[in-house]
């Protein structure tokens, strides 16, 4: 992230200061000007006070500069330094779009990396506009200090990222050591930077990874299996329950969908971490619950602790513990559980909300009367 100190963008007065932007290792966003008048600064001035935290603007009020590094007045560019300046796309890319402030802002959003930016962890969000699935490339991506090896692999990857542009897929390069913490949620512990590890996260939120070694061939063959929905995805999970005696049944990613997912129950399922504090208190009272409930053949009452393992879309887990209720002829739109965390509180919400009445409950949560206690 960029600082909002001094003015959203820096003015370009004289060559030397395009020049020193050209040098640098970011792409910048450049509108050349005449004067502060015109509708076209208005807007860039707009954009770049919206988004200078996130990218560098730079602009010009000197026709003369603007004709000698080939720009038309009022026009507006994503510009491309030296060092990031490839034969699979242009130095420079001119918005043509209308001139208002959100047009322009969703266009920078979408080009302001071009074939093959890099992602880091300050800017990854901005290569998800679109809803695209994102293609990364791991390696020792440094283009202060070796431009000519990154940019190596680099223009490897573009190479084959340009035949496949009409694919609806986004790439990047990335440093593998500071992603370190991302290459682990693909089961990637110890990345060897002196190696290219190629990675697909696709719009449903599934995880591919490459197992060739990288070339232009191996990329390309393995970018071709995953649109062709030939490729198994890669879960994070702790090893399936040989058997599940206690009233909690344990959910892990690998069984997930026949557990969580089982068309013949309602299942309640506890997210939770080994630390939470909140999630160890409420740990004896679940516990009770799924004992009182243990005789419902339709209900099942279930855990997964979300660090050890992937959480499948759509569920959403961000904080510690997170209950959701699956019903049975409903598994796409699970329910967020947001009652009480009484055991009680639990009885209420599951007899009201079971597909089938429960055995020992009634729809209020009052325990039925068995039929040989009946009073005369």
């Amino acid at each position: 992230m960029k600082t909002k100190a001094g003015p959203s963008s820096r003015l370009l007065a004289e060559d030397a200061d395009f020049n020193r932007l050209l040098d640098g290792v970011e792409p910048f966003i450049a509108g050349f000007f005449t004067d502060e008048s015109s509708q076209a600064y208005r807007v860039f001035k707009k954009a770049a006070d919206s988004l200078n935290e996130d990218f560098s603007f730079a602009h010009s009020l000197s026709a003369e500069l603007n004709s000698r590094h080939g720009f038309e007045a009022d026009s507006i560019a994503v510009v491309r330094p030296r060092k990031l300046r490839s034969k699979f796309e242009p130095d420079t890319e001119a918005y043509a779009g209308s001139m208002d402030a959100e047009t322009l802002k969703q266009w920078i959003g979408a080009n302001v990396f071009g074939l093959a930016g890099q992602r880091t962890a300050s800017n990854s969000k901005h290569f998800n506009v679109g809803g695209l699935p994102l293609v990364t490339a791991y390696y020792s991506v440094d283009h202060q200090r070796n431009a000519k090896g990154t940019n190596y692999w680099r223009n490897r990857l573009m190479k084959i990222a340009k035949k496949h542009a009409v694919s609806g897929l986004r790439f990047c390069i990335a440093n593998a050591e500071s992603m370190r913490q991302e290459l682990a949620e693909f089961g990637v512990q110890t990345p060897d930077e002196q190696k290219v590890l190629v990675t697909i996260r696709d719009t449903k939120g599934r995880k591919f990874v490459m197992a060739e070694e990288f070339s232009m061939e191996t990329f390309d063959s393995f970018l071709h299996d995953f649109l062709a929905d030939r490729l198994t995805p890669y879960l994070k999970s702790e090893p399936v329950p040989e058997s599940q005696p206690d009233p909690v049944k344990v959910v892990v990613a690998n069984n997930f969908d026949s557990l969580v997912n089982d068309p013949a129950k309602d299942v309640l399922i506890e997210f939770y971490a080994p630390w939470c504090g909140h999630c160890k208190s409420l740990a004896p009272k679940y516990e009770e619950l799924a004992q009182k409930l243990a005789k419902e053949s339709g209900i099942v009452i279930a855990k997964m602790d979300a660090t050890a393992n992937d959480v499948p879309q759509p569920y959403s887990v961000r904080g510690f513990p997170t209950i959701y209720f699956a019903p049975r002829n409903d598994k796409a739109n699970p329910r967020a559980y947001e009652g009480g965390r009484e055991v009680k509180d639990f009885i209420n919400y599951l007899a009201r909300e079971a597909t089938d009445e429960l055995d020992e409950f009634d729809r209020s949560g009052n325990p039925k009367k068995s039929p040989g206690k009946q009073e005369l």
